[in-house]
C-alpha cells in the first residue's frame, strides 16, 4: 500500500474499509497509466511518430520502400500503448466491450459490402 499511496497516505488509507483500498489502488493504477498514455502520445506526437519504430529489412539502402520490400514497422510501440491502454481503461477491453465493438465492425463491413455490390446482379 506504501508503493501504490505514498507514506504520507497509508495512515489514512489503512482506516479505510478493505473493499473500497482495493478499488482506490485500482483507481490509482488506472489514472498512473493514463498519465503514461498522454506522455507517450505526446512524445510521438512530437517525434514524428519516429518512437517504437523497427526497421524489418535492411535489403533496400535508398529508405524507400517498395513492394514487398524493407519498411519500418511501429508495432513494438503499438503493442506497448496497447497494453497501457488496458491498464488506463480497463472497461474497454472486458470481453462483453470486446464483443461489442467486433459486432459493430463486422456490421460496418457488411453494409459497406452491401453498398458496393448492391448496383451488382446476378
Amino acid at each position: 500500500m506504501i508503493r501504490v499511496f505514498g507514506v504520507q497516505a497509508y495512515p489514512h488509507v489503512m482506516t479505510m474499509p478493505p473493499r473500497l483500498i482495493g478499488r482506490a489502488a485500482e483507481i490509482h493504477t488506472e489514472r498512473d497509466a493514463q498519465a503514461r498514455l498522454d506522455a507517450l502520445d505526446d512524445a510521438s506526437t512530437a517525434a514524428g511518430l519516429k518512437l517504437g519504430q523497427r526497421y524489418v529489412d535492411p535489403k533496400n539502402p535508398s529508405g524507400q520502400a517498395k513492394r514487398g520490400e524493407a519498411y519500418y514497422s511501429l508495432e513494438p510501440f503499438n503493442a506497448h500503448l496497447r497494453a497501457i491502454e488496458k491498464r488506463a481503461r480497463p472497461w474497454l477491453y472486458t470481453p462483453a466491450a470486446i464483443r461489442a465493438r467486433r459486432e459493430l465492425e463486422e456490421e460496418r463491413r457488411w453494409q459497406q459490402a452491401e453498398k458496393t455490390l448492391g448496383g451488382m446482379t446476378a
